[in-house]
């Protein structure tokens, strides 16, 4: 391939692999996300490999199109569009980011793969793309639009009343969420009016975000969310459990014991609220193989133990443990450690005295703001989101810190403190 004449020549190889590799890896980072063991710096050096491979494209120009075309023709179609978007965007050429805006419309997997290439680039590079699409008659494009917003942590202003009144519903559960994250507290009272609404996903997401602002009488409805079947069990429980009173939020988790299908969100429940006390109850849990791991796992979020490390884990079992059928499965268990029941047992014998019962900890620490600002630098990933939910309710206006954002803007914006 003849490169342009104001380009240096690369090998096809070289961007043959960029290209791949960048797809490649737009898919793989939602999955180091949800790993239970990945930690900030973690997630720092897989976007530090990531924007290499885009550095590398960008340099390449004109010449690269081709390979990354190559790439989608290969099955990754998804991480071609992102790749493409990106270097469009970094570009700044109004021809090709249209381009690319041009093919999204087309399935949930292209329409993330432009919603990430967004919250990738810079906000100067994405605000004069997604400040429009607020104005578009199609909802698809609008709330797009709005994810760019949100996931910038930028305020689209009446844009985003505008949308949770919106007729389409997809639209209107996406700028609940977005409230709640951008710490609309002006929009509480549009939120409320959505808690009876008809369609799932408005509804437990208007409560997730009036909560989250402040609303305690939104606090039924998102425990209503908590339910078999529904994918928003994880999010409802993480904050209501701190959103509740702690004595509140023991009586409710207690009001699920014996019930069939609730063992998972009690364990996890017990996580969030942090009080040793429930220790015990939580090694017992250890125990029984089909909640061993989430168990073990809960332990760890109270204490600060990193069981592999500690010399606490053991190997899994030849078969693989079932849930009951109608358990609400929470987060996944299949990449947690196996604990040594004894020796954790052993252990908190000896070190649980350390812990104050009826008092919430974090990575073995009092829980308080300082905690949570170690935690977001420090813990893995499942804590810092805990830690962020923490330091937003005691900050109603705030905008949600964002643990899924590039890590070098997370780490710049730790660093520059409340």
């Amino acid at each position: 391939m003849a490169p342009c004449d104001d380009e240096p020549e690369f090998l096809p190889a070289v961007l043959a692999r960029q290209a791949g590799d960048a797809a490649f890896l737009w898919r793989q980072r939602a999955r180091v996300l949800a790993l239970p063991h990945t930690r900030l710096f973690d997630l720092l050096a897989f976007d530090e490999r990531l924007g290499a491979q885009l550095d590398g494209l960008s340099v390449a120009g004109a010449s690269a199109t081709a390979f990354v075309e190559a790439a989608a023709a290969q099955g990754e179609a998804g991480g071609a569009l992102f790749t493409t978007a990106v270097l469009a965007l970094e570009s700044g050429r109004r021809e090709a980011v249209s381009a690319a805006f041009a093919g999204a419309g087309s399935g949930p997997l292209r329409r993330q793969a432009l919603e990430d290439a967004l919250a990738w680039v810079s906000w100067r590079r994405a605000e004069p793309w997604a400040r429009p699409l607020l104005e578009q008659p199609q909802a698809d494009w609008r709330r797009l639009g709005l994810a760019a917003h949100a996931r910038h942590r930028a305020d689209p202003g009446p844009a985003l009343a505008a949308a949770l009144a919106a007729e389409d519903l997809t639209l209107a559960a996406a700028a609940a969420r977005a409230a709640g994250e951008l710490g609309r507290t002006d929009l509480c009272p549009q939120l409320l009016g959505r808690l009876t609404h008809a369609e799932p996903a408005l509804r437990a997401w208007a409560a997730w975000s009036a909560v989250r602002l402040g609303a305690p009488e939104a606090l039924p409805a998102l425990a209503g969310a908590i339910r078999p079947g529904s994918g928003f069990a994880a999010s409802a429980l993480a904050l209501l459990v701190r959103a509740l009173e702690p004595r509140q939020a023991v009586d409710w988790l207690r009001s699920l014991n014996g019930q069939p299908g609730w063992m998972r969100v009690l364990i996890r429940g017990g996580a969030h609220l942090g009080d040793p006390q429930m220790i015990p109850w939580l090694l017992a849990r250890a125990a029984e193989p089909p909640y061993a791991r989430l168990a073990a796992e809960s332990i760890a979020w109270i204490t600060g133990l990193d069981l592999e490390p500690a010399g606490l884990s053991d190997p899994p079992p030849q078969q693989e443990p079932e849930a009951a059928a109608d358990e609400i499965q929470l987060d996944a268990d299949s990449h947690l450690p196996w604990p040594d029941v004894a020796a954790l047992s052993a252990w908190w014998q000896s070190n649980g005295r350390r812990f104050q019962a009826g008092r919430r900890y974090l990575c073995g620490r009092p829980l308080d703001a300082e905690t949570c600002r170690f935690a977001l630098r420090s813990a893995r990933q499942r804590e810092r989101a805990g830690a962020a939910l923490e330091l937003a309710l005691a900050q109603p206006t705030a905008p949600l810190f964002d643990v899924a954002t590039l890590a070098a803007r997370q780490r710049a914006g730790i660093d520059a403190g409340p």
